[in-house]
């Protein structure tokens, strides 16, 4: 299934590249996914129109760092 797509920049496309390898994600695609999916968070629940609060957000952060699955 195909789904939606997005245009970058060749030369942001290989910064993204060199950053998820940093990281360890399999893909730019899920590299993306998860930078996208938490600054989007982070914008929505500054602006008061995000389910979570912004303690909790940031409780979570806290604790997904202490895992290890954030920096």
């Amino acid at each position: 299934m195909f789904g939606p797509k997005i245009k970058i920049r060749p030369a942001l496309m290989e910064k993204l590249k060199q950053a998820a390898e940093i990281v360890g994600c399999s893909s730019v695609n899920e590299y993306a996914e998860k930078v996208l999916e938490s600054e989007s968070a982070k914008v929505l629940a500054s602006s008061g129109k995000s389910a979570i609060s912004k303690e909790a957000l940031q409780d979570i952060t806290h604790k997904l760092k202490g895992l290890g699955y954030l920096e």
